[in-house]
């Protein structure tokens, strides 16, 4: 006589007893409940089951022509559900997106979490590692002057639209989109991106009083695409400071190495300044600060080169030192 599977003994159930919690599953198999739930989300994948109820009232039964697991009911207000709807995101094959509390229940659901739970504890995250009020922009220099390849005094003023990531949940949705983009060079999600930060941009040029502008060229192909759509895309009424990388065919992408030495290094060694004109007061665009080395090196090269008399910097993403807490800036207020 043949044992019954686990996935079999869950099927028999659910025929016999039409509508189970997995807490009776439990009860009448003796499983794990991480086991219960990997073959309950199984058979509501392959439609097979459905899902219905609020966790952790979570019912499941047997699947019958026309009906459909219920979403889960989060208990947020308003102004939450509007944060997670910006701030959490699911990217997928051929860049679908996931947002809101679908992609929460999708993300508990993958996890064996309670969506209520992830929910709370993301806003939580989120408001730790917020995106920058703007009364605090002149703090921001500061923050950039923590990482260790930046050198106090080179840049007069920074800010970036967000954080590279938060403390439990990994990149922050302006990251994820951010990388996406680039990679799949999606000119739809560029786009996006660029009119979501746009406002932002000119506020911070006319705050500094900026007379040209120059973007950081990446290594990567990818990367080059993205800086031109950039560019072309925000039309800035200035002059453009021309950076470009030496052809010597071996430039290495900064990401790709570890020692912040070596990152100074390379920055330095990688970037020329292809413009005599001088100017008041530039701004460096950039996509992802990582350890600071391609604007501390390209600022302190305009300057002692005599190019402007002041360097600020603007990114999208910047990415936490070590020694930076997510919720310095909460902590703070």
């Amino acid at each position: 006589m043949n044992t019954p599977t686990a996935h079999s003994q869950i099927l028999a159930l659910l025929h016999k007893h039409h509508t189970l919690r997995p807490i009776h599953i439990q009860k009448l198999t003796g499983l794990s409940r991480q086991r219960i739930h990997s073959i309950l989300k199984a058979l509501v994948q392959s439609q097979v089951a459905i899902k219905k109820g609020m966790a952790p009232r979570t019912y499941y039964s047997l699947s019958k022509p026309g009906s459909r697991s219920s979403e889960t009911v989060l208990q947020l207000t308003s102004a939450q559900r509007e944060s997670l709807t910006t701030e959490f995101i699911l990217i997928k094959k051929e860049g679908h997106q996931v947002t809101g509390q679908a992609a929460v229940c999708e993300y508990a659901y993958e996890h064996n979490l309670d969506p209520q739970k992830v929910a709370e504890e993301f806003l939580q995250d989120r408001a730790q590692a917020a995106p920058n009020d703007p009364e605090e922009n002149d703090h921001l220099v500061e923050l950039l002057e923590e990482k260790k390849a930046v050198k106090a005094g080179t840049l007069t003023h920074y800010n970036f639209a967000d954080y590279k990531e938060t403390r439990r949940f990994g990149a922050t949705a302006l990251a994820q989109r951010l990388c996406a983009a680039k990679s799949s060079q999606n000119l739809v999600m560029q786009v996006e991106i660029f009119k979501k930060i746009e406002e932002q941009i000119h506020a911070f040029i006319d705050e500094c009083m900026i007379d040209a502008v120059a973007f950081v060229p990446s290594s990567t192909a990818a990367g080059k695409t993205f800086m031109r759509e950039w560019k072309e895309y925000l039309d800035l009424p200035f002059p453009h400071i021309n950076l470009v990388h030496p052809s010597n065919g071996d430039n290495v992408p900064q990401s790709a190495i570890s020692m912040t030495t070596h990152k100074t290094a390379n920055a330095e060694q990688n970037m020329a300044i292809d413009d005599h004109r001088c100017y008041t007061h530039v701004l460096l665009l950039d996509d992802t600060v990582l350890t600071g080395a391609t604007l501390q090196s390209t600022a302190a090269a305009l300057l002692d080169q005599g190019r402007t008399q002041q360097v600020s910097a603007f990114a999208i993403i910047h990415k936490q030192t070590p020694s930076q807490s997510f919720g310095q800036r909460a902590e703070n207020q």
